[in-house]
């Protein structure tokens, strides 16, 4: 195999990596360079020595190459370009994997999601392990979302998504298991938006965050709510008047707080 391309620094790195965690072996190498440009050819075989006919594999591990060579350009924006690396080289083999990834791969091609992308894969475990192992169907079209910045969304807009979601769910489990998924995929947004072009606003990280738990607060007590009234009918206070399932305390004339349910 033979590449040619700007000299960037960490990109035989990555693909020795990339190479590695698909069974290929590299037999030997020769490293020229050509004033900025670097030719470097590679002797590799599969994990049995063999050499890698199949079109398929071939495709695979072109696509890598070039996705690589495209991503190592950017790690100038990652806050740790070595985390970096070998977080994209995870998320690499979990997009080569299959349908899964189409959308993601067609995605690193654009620069300006790479930069995001290596912002994110070099700021942070916690966003690695918790949110892009899990949830790499969401990555492609979040990272749409955020690659631009913007601003962090707000107690309104979050609570239409959660309602509109919610509305797909036929059983009281499926309601808990949408709640469970969209908070999930808006706390993975907020941190996105975040690291991408917000990371100068703390404190509208902190209000997301905020809003985010409300909402999920709001719609998780309406649930319950439903859930309860179905099994035991609408509560009510003495009066017959509808009783909500829980009010902040409320002062009457002579400055006694009022009686509630």
């Amino acid at each position: 195999m033979e590449i040619r391309s700007r000299d960037i620094p960490g990109f035989l790195h990555a693909f020795t990596n990339a190479l590695s965690l698909r069974g290929i072996y590299i037999h030997g190498v020769r490293i020229e360079n050509t004033g900025p440009e670097a030719h470097d050819r590679f002797f590799i075989s599969d994990r049995l020595g063999r050499k890698i006919l199949a079109k398929r594999d071939q495709e695979s591990l072109m696509a890598a190459v070039a996705l690589i060579k495209q991503f190592t350009h950017y790690l100038g924006s990652a806050p740790d370009p070595a985390m970096a690396i070998r977080h994209f080289d995870r998320l690499l083999d979990k997009a080569l994997e299959g349908a899964a990834g189409r959308g993601l791969v067609g995605l690193l091609k654009k620069p300006e999601s790479l930069t995001a992308l290596a912002r994110l894969l070099g700021a942070s475990e916690f966003l690695w392990e918790d949110f892009l192992r899990i949830q790499l169907d969401n990555l492609a079209p979040v990272l749409r979302e955020v690659k631009g910045g913007g601003r962090l969304p707000g107690k309104a807009r979050l609570r239409r998504r959660m309602a509109a979601a919610l509305r797909r769910a036929k059983t009281p489990e499926e309601e808990k298991q949408i709640l469970n998924a969209r908070k999930d995929r808006e706390m993975f947004r907020i941190d996105m938006r975040h690291l991408s072009g917000n990371a100068d606003d703390p404190a509208g990280f902190s209000r997301a965050l905020t809003h985010l738990a409300e909402a999920v607060h709001s719609e998780a007590l309406a649930i319950c709510e439903r859930r309860l009234r179905k099994r035991h009918g609408r509560p009510r206070l003495a009066n017959g008047a509808p009783c909500p399932a829980a009010a902040a305390p409320r002062l009457s004339g002579r400055g006694a707080p009022a009686r509630g349910c």
